[in-house]
């Protein structure tokens, strides 16, 4: 019988507030990390944080298969 069954992680990054760009080398790293234990690219969307300054929150969602 066919296992279906995910699993799905969220890991999170903001963006520099002071120069308001996205740290790709940490993002990076990061879904390299993940990759190596199974984890794939499900989505991506970006949010605004508002407070003090405004900057944006990357939220990447991964998923993978389940034992």
């Amino acid at each position: 019988m066919f296992n279906f069954m995910k699993e799905y992680k969220i890991i999170s990054q903001e963006d520099d507030t002071t120069f308001q760009r996205l740290d790709k080398e940490e993002l990076e790293n990061k879904l390299n990390s993940h990759a190596q234990d199974g984890w794939r690219l499900h989505s991506v969307t970006c949010g605004q944080v508002t407070g003090g300054s405004r900057h944006n929150e990357y939220i990447v969602f991964l998923e993978r298969d389940t034992d």
